[in-house]
């Protein structure tokens, strides 16, 4: 409850997250969530940040016996978005969920936490960017060639 309270009166989106929407949706994208938080709060976060029409598909931890790193959340959400896992490009800020989008088979762009690094090689994103806003056009090019 707390968690919820604070997202309600702190939700605020990171730099670039309606512009990578906006991009996503342009190139005809399905766009999925897959997050170990439950669903109720993956639920408010989309909803207090007004961009829940645009996932198509969202599946929490809630939804799987093991969140990630396990791989589970990523090849349900993929299952639900009728896309194979190996054409997903997955966007993740930790070292966890860039394992477990790799476990899955998935592309991976890493836009790290503070503090957080990909030191391991079951945890090296194909692409480390500083925030959401740089990805762009070209990287994208870059990812579905890498997926096709």
């Amino acid at each position: 409850a707390r968690v919820a309270d604070q997202i309600r009166a702190h939700s605020a989106a990171m730099p670039g997250v309606h512009e990578i929407l906006a991009l996503c949706a342009s190139l005809g994208w399905r766009i999925g969530l897959a997050s170990n938080s439950p669903a109720v709060l993956c639920q408010l976060v989309l909803s207090e940040l007004g961009i829940a029409r645009a996932f198509h598909a969202v599946v929490s931890a809630d939804f799987v016996e093991q969140g990630k790193p396990d791989p589970a959340v990523y090849l349900q959400a993929a299952q639900r978005l009728g896309v194979p896992a190996g054409q997903c490009i997955a966007f993740e800020d930790s070292a966890t969920g860039v394992r477990a989008a790799r476990a899955a088979g998935m592309s991976v762009v890493a836009v790290p936490s503070l503090g957080q690094t990909f030191a391991s090689e079951n945890s090296t994103p194909h692409l480390t960017l500083g925030g959401l806003a740089e990805f762009d056009e070209e990287h994208a090019a870059i990812l579905a060639r890498r997926i096709i």
